[in-house]
């Protein structure tokens, strides 16, 4: 029986280990507890409601002691800032402030100034009704790591903060834009605060250690039947 050198088997399991694997996260909460996090308002209820913005619009993340990541969001037109309870009635906590599409049924693509480990944020299609919201991250040369979706019902002037969250975030920290789109006859619609995961808790998760020993076993396994071959 033939047998894997040990610098090639080595090879493979390290590109297995740094493979991109993204995780979806279903509330704000989780996310938060996996690691320092910065977060992103789209404006503020006082100076910003129901104006127009352009695309590209450019937000800067706080707090800047952790990290300062410029978030580009782009459409295929301008979008709206609006207010839970003020111009948007809707599934958002009253007074958060929403990035809108306004009408824009094409997707919504947000781009990081730096890599993250995840992103997250609560969503509602504006017509009322069940929708479907999906995220896709992608790294380095627009390669997708994958698309996660979550389920809503969006109803009008309710205020009760039942948006659906949807977060995703990936074991490495190379996700360099999302995309972000609603399903129904109209497709435009609304994200508040956005939360980013700037990097993950350093004590690994028992998944993890798991691979890593499976990894140490097979070397050792693959290291003495390769010795046993020519010895």
């Amino acid at each position: 029986m033939r047998i894997l050198p040990q610098s090639l088997l080595f090879l493979l399991l390290a590109s297995a280990a740094n493979a991109t694997i993204i995780t979806y996260v279903g509330t704000r909460s989780g996310l938060n507890a996996l690691g320092p996090i910065d977060t992103v308002d789209w404006g503020t209820a006082a100076d910003e409601t129901g104006s127009s913005v352009p695309s590209p619009y450019v937000r800067t993340s706080t707090p800047s002691s952790i990290t300062t990541t410029a978030i580009i969001a782009t459409g295929t037109s301008n979008f709206l800032i609006e207010v839970e309870g003020s111009f948007w009635d809707g599934n958002f906590s009253p007074g958060d402030v929403l990035l809108w599409t306004s009408f824009n049924s094409s997707p919504m693509a947000l781009t990081f100034s730096i890599p993250i480990q995840g992103i997250g944020f609560q969503i509602q299609r504006a017509d009322s009704g069940p929708f479907t919201a999906s995220l896709t991250a992608f790294g380095a040369g627009n390669v997708s790591f994958g698309t996660v979706t979550v389920n809503g019902t969006s109803s009008a002037g309710s205020g009760d903060n039942t948006a659906p969250f949807i977060g995703v975030y990936s074991n490495l920290a190379d996700i360099i834009s999302i995309s972000l789109a609603v399903n129904g006859v109209s497709t435009d619609f609304a994200i508040n605060q956005a939360t980013l995961l700037t990097s993950l808790n350093s004590t690994p998760e028992p998944g993890t250690f798991g691979m890593s020993g499976i990894g140490f076993l097979a070397l050792i396994f693959v290291g003495q039947r390769f010795a046993q071959c020519h010895g």
